[in-house]
């Protein structure tokens, strides 16, 4: 097991910027996810962590070592891929050996660690078959247990559920977490999946344009975003967000807003967003509301009923009792939970 250290790292491709300096710490035994929209960087920076691409700047150390001009295979580091990156002409049993035969282990050995591995992600009855026998979920249990056999210092996985379909990743990330923990090796995991990175993470890093936006556990980025992509990024349905202005502790926007905050000291400010997730708000009458406005859409999804009015140019979503009905352009109130009012910004977008 190993600590993971980017000391400074950057990446440029000529003149574009792939990933900008930062520098960072995964600590031994940790699920660190990086999480970010297509071309963030999070996938640079993992190609440099594996020794794929080398930094523009910086240095990559592993367990307190300078691995930044390391060739792949002397880092000690096992990668589990989106395509599974299986042998075809392999039956699973000699894919997940090859590791070690390349290692040159005894035949014996092989055996012995390959029947060990293979309980552990349940593929013993599968030994013998070829990879295009297997499903999709059979085939990313083979490509983790031939990661698995090598007992690396660190895992690296670039998005290895986005090929499986949704009920299959459910059960698959119980699998990989499962295993994490059971066998403590640090881990890197690269998704742009936001369940996957709550339900995985130890801490997550969300990234944008190349910039890590926020580091930190999945409780401290849903429940205090550090900037308004992360509060927009994460979230399904994700968090409202509202301009307006703050005057005397209340803030106000056109259309029928007006929530008077708990924390009444925040100085007056013409250009403020205020955010507020749907679960954070009741469902009232439109009259004394803190938010009212015409019902635009209403979704059932079974534990509860979501609720979207327009209020001004804005749409705002609040999650009520199932059991709730409206009727189209019905008039509609939401009261807010205070303790959850989150204000940020309205230019640059911090946290205020």
């Amino acid at each position: 097991m190993a600590s993971v250290e980017l000391d400074g790292i950057g990446k440029k491709f000529g003149d574009v910027v792939g990933v900008a300096t930062q520098s960072m710490t995964i600590h031994d035994g940790e699920f660190m996810v990086f999480l970010g929209p297509s071309g963030c960087g999070k996938t640079t920076t993992m190609r440099m962590i594996a020794g794929l691409l080398e930094p523009s700047e910086g240095r990559v150390l592993v367990d307190g070592e300078d691995v930044t001009y390391d060739a792949p295979k002397d880092r000690d580091i096992a990668m589990v891929f989106q395509n599974y990156g299986l042998y075809p002409h392999m039956s699973v049993g000699e894919n997940i050996g090859y590791p070690l035969k390349v290692r040159g282990l005894s035949k014996a050995d092989r055996k012995a660690q390959i029947q060990d591995v293979a309980e552990r992600v349940e593929l013993t009855q599968l030994l013998d078959r070829r990879p295009s026998a297997l499903s999709g979920g059979q085939r990313q249990r083979v490509a983790l247990a031939r990661a698995i056999v090598r007992r690396p210092k660190v895992f690296l996985m670039d998005e290895p559920l986005s090929n499986l379909d949704a009920q299959l990743r459910v059960s698959m990330r119980a699998e990989i977490k499962h295993l994490q923990q059971e066998m403590g090796i640090t881990t890197v995991y690269v998704t742009h999946d936001q369940i996957e990175a709550l339900t995985l993470a130890d801490r997550i890093v969300i990234m944008q344009k190349g910039v890590i936006q926020q580091l930190g556990t999945p409780e401290e980025i849903y429940n205090t975003p550090a900037n308004l992509f992360v509060a927009n990024f994460i979230g399904s349905p994700s968090m409202n967000l509202i301009n307006g202005s703050l005057e005397n502790g209340i803030f106000t926007a056109p259309g029928g807003v007006h929530v008077p905050l708990k924390d009444s000291s925040q100085k007056n400010r013409a250009n403020v967003v205020l955010g507020i997730r749907p679960e954070d708000m009741s469902v009232c009458d439109a009259v004394g509301a803190m938010i009212s406005g015409v019902l635009y859409n209403s979704e059932m999804t079974g534990d509860a009923v979501f609720a979207t009015i327009d209020v001004g140019e804005a749409r705002v979503c609040a999650r009520g009792d199932r059991h709730l009905r409206f009727q189209k352009a019905q008039k509609v109130g939401f009261d807010l939970d205070l303790d959850y009012v989150h204000l940020f910004d309205g230019k640059s977008g911090a946290r205020l």
